[in-house]
């Protein structure tokens, strides 16, 4: 192919030899032998080695054109940097007081310079096309900011409709972009063309004076417009458009979710389906990429959906816990069904449930039980949060996906069924303990039964911490003994088994329970209980010798003395 190649060259030459425009025709044949070969690499003709070789043996690779290694690919970041920079640098002398210069002429100033930028960029492309990216798109980019100077900031030109212009000068800069980037092959240029296209709507919609819920609006369109043209547009562009495609939509997609409630418009109907929408977006989105904060995504969009919905319908708040309950049920189910052989997908998703659930505690610990008792689905709200637990217990045991993740989800549930009934049950507060107690033993079932051995001291060491530390906190201040011997003689269990299976970890974490215990209790006195503090205080010393005695006898054993 390289010596078909060559002979044509070579019959362009001699054909066009006595033509005074030789190098003209030697400059095109010379650019369209270098779009053939971007378009036999777009399609996968040849290998990426025989790619080399080819244009190596044209000498397309000199100056800055290859960029294949790390370095080329610095170098395009560094440029895209000193193209804001530079846009930054003419915006700021358009607007300055220190240059004594009219108005015309600085934007006269601006306007040659974009032109000179673009212009020099389709001459210098043949040789040095990363240099000649930068130019048109800087050129590009500068053509805005002549227009908003002339326009709006100095009023050179006076126009009824400026946004209408906005669109128009969008759209053509767009029409440019886009053919430029495709024939190419420059994602830059292919970012530049959607960044001019997509503000249009927008521009038209402050046009109209549309209402402040119109922009969310198109901007989820967009967003979902983008990705159906991401999925759908042949393989030959994907090098190109996938990652502004990818880029501008996901962006999009979350200024969609947010501008609702920046705009105090949160509570309607019109932006439940927004955020709806954003979800619909973030599914796709999941289906493809399957990373945790595409998933994370989704959950905050759909949960922002139905809090929107509460909203609207002006929802007390003794409807929390069902309506939680009914979204973590779909949540799972949707997931243990679609994504059970996607272990990534299945544990980002695990994962970002798990943070939200856990956070969500805090509203079932303000639920007012005055509230809750004269609620009507108490019942069943309890109930559902604890077979939905032990459900959860029951696939993590029959070897399901992620085990210990679904035991830590199955431990909340069991945990908030807890609350729920003691607020159903009685008007009493419900003490820090007896929330802690219940937890830690839990997180310490899931530690022993579900975590393998790359999680289990992490989750020993969270399920200590649940027992120990809100006791600890309360031994500060209560009058009697009993907490202090209960962290004692566990933290004495933990030495005892750190020493005997030769784990330093669950020695320290003993050690970590164990002193603090002791050592806030030397100034009371620990008689309540029948005997004076130095005597509990003798008896733990007495069992960390025993410890200590069984250790040394359990290893003689193992290595008796010839």
């Amino acid at each position: 192919m390289a010596a078909n190649i060559e002979n044509a060259s070579r019959t362009v030459k001699a054909s066009t030899v006595t033509d005074g425009t030789a190098m003209l025709w030697e400059r095109i044949f010379i650019w369209r032998l270098r779009q053939e070969i971007d378009h036999w690499e777009a399609t996968g003709v040849l290998e990426a080695e025989e790619l080399r070789q080819l244009r190596e043996h044209y000498g397309f690779n000199t100056s800055d054109a290859a960029e294949t290694d790390a370095t080329g690919r610095w170098t395009r970041w560094i440029l895209y940097l000193a193209i804001i920079t530079f846009l930054a640098a003419f915006f700021s002398f358009a607007g300055s007081r220190a240059v004594d210069l009219g108005p015309a002429l600085r934007v006269g100033l601006l306007t040659f310079g974009a032109a000179a930028a673009i212009l020099t960029g389709f001459a210098i492309h043949t040789r040095h096309r990363i240099s000649s990216m930068v130019l048109l798109v800087f050129g590009g980019m500068l053509l805005p900011i002549s227009f908003f100077f002339a326009v709006h900031y100095y009023r050179i030109w006076s126009l009824h409709e400026p946004f209408l212009w906005w669109s128009g000068l969008g759209l053509i800069m767009a029409l440019g972009f886009g053919p430029i980037a495709q024939r190419w092959r420059e994602a830059a240029l292919a970012a530049s063309a959607l960044f001019s296209a997509l503000p249009v709507p927008f521009l038209y919609a402050f046009h109209v004076e549309a209402d402040s819920l119109i922009y969310p609006s198109i901007a989820v369109a967009l967003a979902l417009a983008l990705q159906f043209w991401r999925t759908q547009m042949p393989a030959s562009w994907q090098p190109v458009w996938r990652f502004p495609l990818w880029s501008l939509g996901y962006t999009l997609a979350l200024a969609a979710c947010v501008l609702p409630a920046a705009q105090r418009l949160y509570g309607t109907v019109w932006a439940a389906g927004i955020y709806f929408l954003a979800a619909v977006y973030f599914v796709f989105e999941v289906r493809i990429s399957q990373s945790t904060p595409t998933i994370a995504s989704f959950i905050i969009a759909l949960l922002a959906s139905i809090g929107a919905l509460l909203r609207v319908g002006e929802v007390e708040l003794v409807y929390y816990p069902l309506v939680w309950l009914a979204v973590i049920a779909i949540l799972l189910g949707v997931s243990l069904l679609f994504l059970r052989g996607q272990v990534h997908a299945m544990t980002a998703l695990l994962d970002t449930l798990q943070v939200l659930v856990w956070i969500s505690s805090i509203g079932f610990w303000l639920l007012p039980a005055t509230g809750f008792q004269a609620f009507g689905w108490r019942m069943e709200t309890m109930t559902g949060y604890g077979v939905l637990g032990f459900g959860l217990y029951a696939i993590a045991w029959r070897s399901g996906p992620e085990p210990l993740r679904l035991a830590y989800l199955a431990a909340w549930h069991l945990i908030v069924a807890w609350r729920l009934f003691w607020l159903g049950s009685t008007d009493v507060d419900m003490t820090l303990e007896l929330y802690s107690l219940p937890s830690g033993a839990l997180l310490m079932l899931n530690a022993v039964a579900f975590a393998d051995r790359r999680w289990h001291e992490q989750a020993v060491a969270a399920a200590v911490a649940m027992l120990a530390m809100p006791s600890l906190v309360l031994s500060l201040s209560d009058g009697h003994a009993i907490r202090t011997v209960l962290l004692a003689l566990g933290g004495i269990g933990l030495v005892g088994m750190g020493a005997l299976w030769r784990n330093r970890r669950y020695l320290l974490m003993g050690a970590a329970v164990l002193v603090p215990a002791v050592v806030v209790k030397l100034a009371p006195d620990l008689a309540d209980l029948g005997l004076p503090r130095f005597v509990w205080f003798g008896m733990f010393g007495m069992l960390l010798v025993g410890i200590a005695w069984l250790l040394r006898r359990s290893h003689q054993l193992s290595h008796p003395e010839p």
